[in-house]
């Protein structure tokens, strides 16, 4: 499970979004500062997503889920 949370050093308008790219099923709604959003991913694959307010400013994340473990 991971845990994606705005960074509350910044202002960027004080709100976000996890909305998937890859998989249209992961949606946070709303993320105001000191505020998380949880999605336990089911698949090993690569997930995008983007904040979908800040999606002028190209905000964008991703998320590599694996069996193996970093080097």
């Amino acid at each position: 499970m991971n845990k994606v949370q705005p960074d509350e050093n910044k202002d960027y308008g004080k709100i976000h979004t996890v909305i998937g790219v890859s998989d249209t099923s992961i949606n946070s709604e709303g993320i105001k500062v000191n505020e998380s959003f949880e999605y336990t991913f089911t698949e090993q694959r690569l997930f995008t997503y983007k904040c979908e307010i800040h999606d002028n400013v190209n905000m964008t994340g991703a998320v590599i889920v694996s069996d193996s473990t970093p080097e």
